[in-house]
């Protein structure tokens, strides 16, 4: 066998293992976001001894407007959803599918308040290839949706809410 004949099936060989390897990486569940649009539905009431914050949002982009109903029931909050020393704002976080929303119940936030005007949640959802056919490499991805709620002395005034992905180890 001549050398340009090995260096040909050798890099014959090389592309078909890299041409492989990119189709086994190819990641088909990450494209778009869970949810467009989330907004607040009615009006917090952040003195009750049991504030409770909904929000609804319009159908995600790409493969997020493919997730089912029962994505969104596995929702639940971070472990970092805490005030500086360490005691969490939030009991917990629920889905209903009609109407769609997802309500996130607070422990009372009045002491807290008297002193800050904003109060940051992150609200965890799991991987997205149990819930639709898709595939992707490595571990499970992690979707996050922050909520940033304003407050002043009259109460809850607004929130912005900021998607995100935290992709999974190889």
């Amino acid at each position: 066998m001549n050398l340009t004949l090995l260096r040909y099936v050798l890099v014959l060989v090389i592309s078909t293992l890299l041409l492989t390897s990119c189709v086994f990486f190819v990641d088909t569940c990450n494209k778009g976001v869970n949810m467009t649009n989330p907004r607040v539905v009615g009006q917090m009431d952040a003195f009750s001894t049991t504030p409770e914050l909904r929000f609804t949002w319009d159908i995600g982009t790409l493969r997020g407007a493919d997730l089912p109903d029962s994505y969104f029931e596995q929702v639940f909050i971070s472990r970092y959803s805490k005030d500086e020393n360490g005691i969490p704002f939030a009991q917990d976080a629920t889905f209903t599918p009609d109407p769609k929303e997802i309500r996130v119940r607070f422990y009372e936030l009045t002491p807290y308040l008297a002193t800050a005007d904003t109060i940051e949640i992150q609200l965890v959802f799991p991987d997205r290839r149990d819930f639709i056919n898709c595939r992707h490499p490595a571990s499970d991805d992690t979707y996050f949706l922050d909520i940033n709620l304003q407050f002043d002395a009259t109460g809850f005034t607004g929130a912005d809410f900021n998607e995100h992905v935290a992709f999974g180890a190889f």
